[in-house]
């Protein structure tokens, strides 16, 4: 991730005031969001309101929106969001067993192939972990 002076580079009121209310709201801004902010700053807004709105506490805990989102990205071979929420689901308290569980059922959908591509997102954060343990 870029480091806050670069990431403010280009970017107008508007997106710096998205991206400060992510960082509020979320552990960690994606790159993908910081480009995003600078071009499309409204569009930004209502993804983070609607993502807001289906992460709060309700029928299903954040644990298991997080290993749904593990899942979902796992399917979709979006690797780095695929990371972003295995970090997610280990801050919400899934262990490492409910995690590959997880990435099982992902395989389900899209294959074999899926928790294999996954696992080295899945090793990448966990050795993150372990270093910053």
């Amino acid at each position: 991730m870029d480091k806050p002076a670069e990431a403010d580079r280009g970017l107008s009121a508007e997106a710096r005031e998205i991206l400060n209310e992510i960082s509020g709201d979320r552990a960690e801004v994606p790159d993908e969001m910081k480009n995003l902010a600078k071009h499309s700053p409204g569009f930004l807004r209502t993804f983070h309101e609607t993502y807001q709105h289906v992460m709060r506490e309700s029928e299903l805990s954040p644990k298991v929106k997080e290993l749904i989102l593990v899942a979902v990205d796992a399917a979709t071979y979006y690797h780095y969001g695929c990371e972003i929420h295995i970090r997610g689901a280990l801050r919400e308290g899934a262990t490492q067993g409910e995690i590959a569980e997880a990435l099982e059922v992902a395989g389900l959908a899209g294959g074999f192939h899926v928790p294999l591509a996954a696992a080295s997102s899945f090793e990448k954060v966990l050795m993150e972990q372990e270093r910053d343990d």
